[in-house]
């Protein structure tokens, strides 16, 4: 929580008007946290407030906006308040909608969700049921249908079929607005490396060695490694219950499931977070070739895992591999996404960055001007905040390139 204040204390020093993107951001980090901690009515007053900063600098019908709008939506479900919730949430959906239009985009699925539950609880089991259907669809074509939101939408769905009416729970989200997992977010460092939700789904008994070898003692020692950032520390018994997960499978004859891949992925990211980048690199081009078997190469687990490999040569300082893969992770979002110009952008700004981190600054020139024209398009961050920081970007590269008088 100091943290975050500082951070606004910064943000409204160097943004006065406390009007910047920049300030929302931290005020829904903020409310979170006020949440969790109990503090409701200071979480709604940041979420509100981080709303109204989004509609002055983005217009109200970006996803920006949606986005705060589903933190009020899911705040108030929280509450057990559906009601409440409704508005907030319906309005998420329409924007999404008209911003991605046809698309199978997950924000939109994840919206549909919440907004079902709270229908569903205040009264509205057929529109619940419709959203439902709606949103097992774009999930599971989006995520598979191991993800969390596919198998919740299937269990309301058979629960609802056999005549069960108690109130319905969500879970909760792992991420705010249910957009983009983190690992597409273009930075250079994985996500920290806590042990995910599906880590616990691994350990249930189907997955559990015969031995059990792994004692609950083990998993609290891995669970406060990792939650105080002692990667050395935790990657012998994190390993180690990686490899026993994976001899499990074999011995069943089974394939690596979406929940291995994704507790793989993470092994990765606490070895790179501890600076064993080879063997971060290995694990997750194995993860990234199995993805591609299991996905195909339209599909956001390959996407990310491009780009988790991308990351990871970054930090190796082996250039041109990483504009290699950070370049297919780009190609990738295209195809999947055509009409998200903030992720298509996003992946951009990542292969800008890295051009110019290894002295290409020309070429992160030409890139953030491609940016800027993308950027300018019909639908997506066609917003004079954003329009004026790729502008900034800009200006400053070309600086670099004048030479001196």
């Amino acid at each position: 929580k100091e943290l975050t204040l500082t951070c606004m204390d910064m943000s409204e020093k160097l943004y006065p008007s406390s009007s910047h993107p920049s300030a929302a951001g931290l005020l829904g980090d903020l409310a979170d946290l006020l949440f969790w901690q109990g503090n409701y009515d200071g979480a709604l007053s940041y979420y509100l407030k981080a709303l109204q900063i989004c509609e002055t600098a983005y217009g109200a019908h970006h996803p920006m906006v949606a986005e705060c709008l589903v933190d009020i939506g899911t705040f108030f479900e929280k509450q057990s308040k559906p009601v409440e919730a409704i508005p907030y949430l319906q309005r998420a959906l329409d924007i999404y909608n008209t911003v991605w239009q046809d698309q199978s985009h997950p924000a939109v699925g994840s919206t549909m969700y919440h907004l079902a539950v709270c229908l569903y609880n205040s009264g509205h089991p057929i529109d619940a049921v419709d959203l439902w259907q709606q949103c097992l669809a774009i999930i599971t074509a989006t995520y598979g249908k191991h993800h969390a939101l596919a198998v919740s939408c299937e269990t309301h769905l058979r629960m609802i079929s056999a005549g069960e009416e108690a109130a319905l729970t969500t879970p909760r989200p792992s991420s705010r607005g249910g957009g983009i997992p983190a690992s597409s977010s273009g930075v250079n460092q994985p996500p920290q490396a806590p042990i995910p939700d599906i880590f616990v789904q691994a350990s249930s008994p189907q997955y559990r060695v015969k031995e059990d070898k792994f004692s609950a003692d083990d998993m609290q020692k891995l669970h406060t490694y990792l939650h105080n950032h002692q990667y050395n520390e935790a990657i012998p018994l994190y390993q180690r219950y990686v490899d026993e997960q994976e001899k499990v499978l074999a011995a069943e004859g089974k394939s690596l499931t979406p929940e291995f891949l994704a507790l793989l992925t993470q092994l990765g990211h606490t070895y790179q977070h501890a600076g064993q980048y080879n063997q971060a690199l290995e694990i997750y081009l194995k993860a990234l070739q199995a993805k591609k078997t299991l996905y195909g190469d339209d599909q956001i687990h390959t996407a990310n895992a491009y780009q988790a490999v991308g990351h990871c040569y970054d930090a190796k300082n082996e250039y041109q591999l990483a504009l290699e893969y950070h370049t297919l992770a780009y190609q990738a979002w295209q195809r999947i996404f055509p009409y998200d110009v903030t992720l298509i952008c996003s992946a951009l700004q990542t292969i800008a960055r890295l051009h110019e981190k290894f002295g290409q600054v020309g070429v992160a020139l030409q890139v953030w001007k491609e940016i800027q024209k993308i950027a300018g398009a019909e639908r997506g961050v066609d917003t004079t905040a954003e329009q004026y920081s790729i502008a900034l970007e800009i200006a400053r590269l070309e600086g670099q390139l004048v030479d001196p008088v």
